[in-house]
């Protein structure tokens, strides 16, 4: 008892050590494990203490409540009775023959003998001397009555079990190592009540070795302090797999959010979670890519806008510079000579010039307010074909391959902005394609089967990956006379559709252009 609350006390120790420890090496805000680890401690030690003890205690009452002082002397002393008492039974009958030994069956059945031998032991062999048998075949052999081993004592005892019950054999050792054997018939009950008593006797010498070793010995307490640190130490590492899987994840989360709060958006958490935890981590990612969704389209409209401004704003002032000149340019034209050809050419190249301006004075404004949407139902095939002759007519000859899928439905668009952006793409990929070359226009379903698909694909110069990041950005061109309008404005109008526009390109290999449409 003494030696288990000492090992008590030294556990408590350590795990105050442990505490200690723990504590000083977790951040402020992170000692969820410490809070863990405490209370499964306590949940093990609370009950198991006062259960170790209550368990004790009435084990060993119950021990020494089956060793009642005086049992094992009286269960041995019954079963040297029940011995002796069966040994004198067949003495008795030896020494009522110690003469001449030549008692026959009547003398047998006398005595209620079933048998008698007689033999001496004689350089490690047998000498039969005589033997006497009530049985009704004849004895060919003494050796059924001699016992597999015979002790040191002169007189000894056994009981063996026969196809007709039960016999005890009483032997006794006379001068000369003569060995007499006496067999007789014994009750079962006799039988049974020497290895009932026999039985008992090992019970209890088994409790009686049990108490000296397991409560005397104190083993019972080394086993009980055995458990309690078991049971500590499955606790401490239960606590810190279970604080770590709650931890870990929340120390990401909180990561993340200062990540989110600085203005990050590109980090997400990237931890193993489960349960809760995980709907919680998965729940944090979602909100960052949905602002970082909605900052991109933020930032992009922003940046729209401002295009648009500045575009509202340059065809305001070409406008306004545009109609004094063409007034004047008008004048002078009207009082000039026709003989004066140098000057009638120079106002023609003026008049160009002015021309060439107010295109790109309309291409601000379209770009700077584009008008509403009017989708009605259309036949995007039926578009791509009118449109083929007007871009062969008044572009660089080159070959178009038309791969349009007849089984497409209308759908719903503004056929004119819709005729627009792809009479710009194709006008784009011929521009970047040499004399001669194929252009491939294919429309197709989904593969979702909700949508129609426009591609077109040419074998041109290609763009490099810096080139395809821009190519939508307003005002952003790798032509010698663009304005960097033209992609934005179709972006514009397959976004105003509900679609996507997606370009692919490489350097030397051409360009392909897909456009989704619902």
């Amino acid at each position: 008892m003494k030696m288990f609350l000492f090992w008590i006390f030294l556990i408590v120790v350590s795990l105050g050590g442990y505490f200690y420890l723990l504590i000083r090496r977790s951040p402020r805000g992170y000692r969820l494990q410490v809070k863990l680890t405490t209370i499964f401690i306590l949940l093990i030690l609370i009950p198991t203490i006062p259960l170790t003890l209550l368990v004790s205690a009435l084990f060993t009452q119950g021990v020494e409540m089956f060793l009642v002082p005086g049992v094992e002397s009286s269960l041995e002393t019954s079963l040297q009775i029940l011995k002796g008492d069966l040994e004198s039974r067949g003495l008795q009958f030896i020494q009522h023959r110690p003469a001449d030994w030549s008692a026959g069956p009547e003398d047998l059945e006398a005595f209620d003998v079933d048998y008698w031998a007689r033999f001496r032991m004689k350089d490690g062999g047998m000498e039969r001397l005589g033997y006497a048998s009530n049985s009704e075949s004849p004895l060919e052999s003494y050796d059924q009555f001699i016992a597999p081993s015979i002790g040191e004592e002169n007189v000894g005892s056994q009981i063996r079990q026969r196809a007709d019950g039960y016999q005890c054999e009483v032997y006794s050792i006379g001068e000369d190592s003569v060995v007499t054997f006496v067999g007789f018939g014994i009750d079962p009950g006799v039988v049974q009540a020497r290895d009932q008593i026999s039985e008992s006797l090992k019970m209890y010498k088994s409790l009686s070795l049990f108490k000296d070793s397991i409560i005397q010995g104190e083993l019972i307490w080394g086993l009980a302090t055995l458990l309690i640190i078991l049971l500590s130490l499955v606790a401490v590492f239960a606590a810190r797999i279970l604080a770590k899987s709650i931890s870990d994840p929340i120390q990401q989360l909180a990561a993340g959010m200062e990540h989110v709060a600085e203005g990050d958006l590109s980090r997400g958490v990237e931890v193993k979670a489960v349960d809760e935890i995980k709907i919680l981590v998965d729940s944090f990612n979602k909100m960052r890519t949905d602002l970082k969704t909605s900052r991109d389209k933020l930032v992009k409209a922003e940046r729209l806008a401002a295009w648009r401004d500045v575009a509202r704003r340059i065809s305001h002032e070409i406008r306004n510079a545009l109609t004094p000149i063409q007034l004047s340019l008008h004048r002078i034209g009207s009082s000039s000579t026709s003989g004066n050809s140098r000057l009638n050419e120079s106002l023609r190249s003026i008049q160009d010039e002015m021309e060439s301006l107010q295109k790109i004075s309309e291409e601000f404004s379209q770009f700077a307010r584009m008008p509403q949407v009017n989708r009605e139902k259309n036949d995007l095939n039926d578009i791509i074909r009118q449109l083929i002759p007007l871009i062969e007519g008044e572009s660089k000859p080159v070959k178009f391959t038309l791969d349009l899928d007849a089984s497409l439905d209308q759908i719903d668009i503004d056929r004119d902005q819709i005729r627009r952006a792809v009479h710009n793409l194709i006008k784009n990929s011929v521009d970047a394609s040499d004399v001669g070359s194929t252009i491939t226009i294919r429309t197709y379903v989904s593969e979702d089967e909700r949508g129609t698909c426009l591609e077109i694909r040419d074998r041109g110069c290609g763009m490099s990956h810096d080139v395809l990041k821009k190519i939508f950005e307003p005002y952003f061109t790798t032509k010698q006379r663009g304005m960097g309008l033209g992609l934005s404005i179709v972006r514009r109008i397959i976004e105003d559709h509900e679609g996507d526009i997606e370009i692919t390109s490489a350097e030397g290999k051409g360009t392909r252009v897909l456009i989704s449409l619902k």
